[in-house]
């Protein structure tokens, strides 16, 4: 998974690294269970991840997402739907590209915990350690800290994945 997030395109948003250390820590959660679905064609070329609480509760969440090109996205989030029969499956749409949004409406997402989205969530928490001047000025190479669309914000990242 590591080797197929290093090959593809980054578009420049904060993000966590996700290499190998950083998902053996993160499928080791023990409050966890994790669902993982890969498109092989001789070398991984996606992979989508599902989470479910321990014990494993009503809600399946897509906590993270990868694929060379939409043809392969799809595929894997169709595999979800002809394997999994899952009660209610919940993806963040910020945390998905634009593209993969219209794809989640096709398969019949729709919108839900209205009240959170209207809250900010999700979000990121930041706090200057120093005088940082204006937080609207508030920067990292060029990314604007308390701007959601900066952020790569993946479930996968927060406490909830």
């Amino acid at each position: 998974m590591a080797e197929l997030v290093s090959r593809l395109p980054f578009d420049g948003r904060i993000r966590h690294v996700r290499d190998e250390r950083y998902f053996a820590w993160r499928f080791r959660n023990p409050l966890r269970n994790y669902r993982f679905f890969y498109w092989d064609e001789g070398r991984l070329e996606g992979y989508l991840v599902l989470q479910t609480g321990r014990p494993p509760l009503g809600r399946v969440h897509v906590v993270d997402w990868e694929a060379r090109d939409e043809k392969v996205r799809a595929g894997l989030l169709d595999a979800v739907f002809e394997c999994g029969r899952y009660p209610e499956l919940v993806a963040w749409s910020a945390a998905v590209p634009m593209a993969a949004r219209s794809l989640l409406a096709q398969r019949g997402f729709e919108p839900v915990d209205r009240d959170k989205t209207a809250r900010g969530i999700p979000c990121v928490l930041v706090r200057p350690i120093r005088d940082a001047g204006p937080p609207d000025q508030w920067t990292v190479a060029g990314r604007r800290l308390l701007d959601p669309a900066d952020w790569d914000l993946r479930m996968i990242y927060s406490m909830h994945g």
